[in-house]
């Protein structure tokens, strides 16, 4: 490596590229923007659908116009700022009231003339989190939705208040995917044994979706799909039945749980108006963000694979409830999907890994970053550093810009920092190492590969198209994710993203239909 010179002193774009020229003789590669938000308003009619992604830190819309032939109409998007702080490592909550107002905030922003012409609404969102609440409400106050005074905090899917000893004196229930931290039922069960005063049942349980809904129909009826309540825990996906007895067992008020309903299911009417939004509008029964992502992008047709990656990943196929029941091992979950045109529900199968790309966050923050800082603090007597928003794209830049150099490796890495669901004593490895292979570019290569190898091998289905729907944002033209994941499904397509929000629109446009 060269010396960055003394004169490279201001200017972060400039800086980047220098510091790269000079650390790996080659430019920085090209770096892309996220998707904005976007607006068409061109005529639209008077039966359009909103639907609403309530997301753990993103809450977006989108509006399908039927008469546009069901092209998005309007799309938003805003950060939920809900996170509680301050609260202890392992508990992991956001305010339902902060959400509920950047959600308003949000729906303030469409057009007048898009949201007079709404006439269904549908919320679908983060599994697994849910909050209790009490209060009866009459809708929409003076056109601002707002929570419930005496709801408890959305406790999250990233939540690990229940800890593996308590996991394992859980019942297990046949038929029901096994307990684990993060999902609702799990972490409320949790607090009730252990008398924590957050856990209160004043009369309702369910997700932040299933709050939404009932409290924009004035809590005419509290019902969920089996999309939400699966991801709850405790509940029989090829049932659609809630263990009761195993809650019973456990003391949990069986009576609070939410009754299950089929997906497209009305569930009443906003009863008055909401920023603009008529009152008389139709409200949908809540649905799974996973589901209505991989709806936007394969429909309901079987066999048809998906590979979401984010924080996490997810590698998931559309299959029959026999195919289900055959293939499902204690590395894949079952999900309810949506019902085909016979009236049969499919059913996802689905590798939800822990590792994804929080692993090259978690080496960059604990690797590459202590590295690269005390490299710079060396090239620049003044002290004169980055900003640290923009010190962590370049070093994110750097690393993928080292694995791009290697065409393939022998090293192999199981980087599963973050152990899995199915195993939570389960730790990563590198092996294979040798003193030709020992390189920079080849460990970065097998990092990034072997993220992508763990969830293809949790999923194991046979299916007779090979063709991969492959989503997320880190998959840019020319990256190394792109690269890899081409390399491991030559038959993949991939897009930005696959929007739950347009997903859950257009599976109630095909219900209207």
């Amino acid at each position: 490596m060269k010396r960055i010179p003394s004169r490279v002193r201001s200017g972060t774009v400039t800086q980047c590229w220098l510091v790269t020229q000079l650390m790996f003789d080659r430019p920085a590669p090209a770096v892309y923007c996220a998707n904005k938000a976007v607006s068409q308003t061109s005529s639209p009619g008077v039966s359009m659908i909103l639907a609403l992604d309530l997301g753990t830190t993103t809450l977006k819309l989108a509006v399908l116009d039927p008469a546009a032939s069901g092209h998005v109409v309007h799309e938003d998007k805003a950060r939920s700022e809900a996170a509680i702080p301050g609260l202890p490592e392992c508990r992991d909550e956001q305010d339902v009231g902060a959400i509920f107002s950047s959600l308003d905030s949000l729906v303030t922003r469409l057009p007048a003339e898009v949201a007079q012409g709404i006439s269904s609404i549908v919320v679908c969102g983060q599994m697994h989190g849910v909050c209790c609440w009490g209060e009866r409400l009459t809708g929409p106050a003076d056109g601002t939705v707002q929570a419930p005074r005496d709801v408890t905090p959305l406790v999250t899917w990233q939540d690990r208040r229940a800890g593996p000893e308590f996991i394992r004196n859980l019942p297990l229930s046949p038929g029901c995917p096994a307990p684990a931290a993060g999902y609702g039922l799990v972490s409320i069960v949790h607090d009730y044994f252990t008398g924590d005063a957050n856990t209160v049942f004043p009369g309702c349980f369910g997700s932040i979706m299933d709050l939404l809904a009932w409290t924009l129909t004035a809590g005419s009826t509290l019902q969920t799909t089996a999309q939400v309540a699966c991801s709850f825990g405790f509940f029989n996906p090829l049932t659609n039945e809630f263990d009761t007895s195993s809650l019973q067992s456990l003391g949990f008020p069986v009576d609070k749980l939410p009754g299950i309903c089929e997906p497209g299911t009305c569930l009443g009417q906003l009863t008055s108006q909401w920023k603009g939004i008529k009152s008389g509008c139709k409200v949908y029964a809540p649905l799974g963000d996973t589901q209505c992502a991989f709806y936007s992008a394969v429909s309901n047709r079987l066999g048809s694979r998906v590979l979401n990656l984010g924080t996490s990943c997810q590698f998931g196929q559309v299959v029959t409830k026999d195919t289900a029941r055959q293939f499902c091992t204690e590395k894949t979950q079952i999900f309810p999907y949506f019902p085909y045109e016979d009236g049969q529900v499919r059913f996802l199968l689905i590798a939800a890994a822990m590792n994804g790309g929080n692993v090259i966050q978690a080496v960059v923050d604990n690797v590459v970053s202590p590295l690269v800082d005390g490299y710079l603090r060396a090239a620049s007597p003044d002290g004169l550093m980055l900003p640290k928003s923009e010190r962590k794209k370049f070093i994110f830049e750097l690393l993928s810009s080292a694995a791009l150099q290697a065409t393939d490796t022998d090293i192999n890495s199981e980087p599963l920092l973050f152990a899995e669901r199915h195993d939570a004593s389960i730790t990563g490895s590198v092996s294979n190492l040798t003193c030709e292979n020992l390189t920079l570019a080849q460990l970065a290569l097998s990092l990034y590969r072997g993220v992508l190898l763990n969830a293809k091998q949790m999923l194991h289905v046979p299916t007779d198209s090979q063709e991969v729907m492959v989503s997320g944002s880190l998959f840019q033209p020319g990256s190394i994710w792109q690269r890899e994941v081409t390399r491991l499904f030559p038959q993949c397509h991939i897009f930005q993203t696959f929007d739950a929000s347009i997903g859950a629109a257009k599976f109630i446009l095909n219900c209207r239909l």
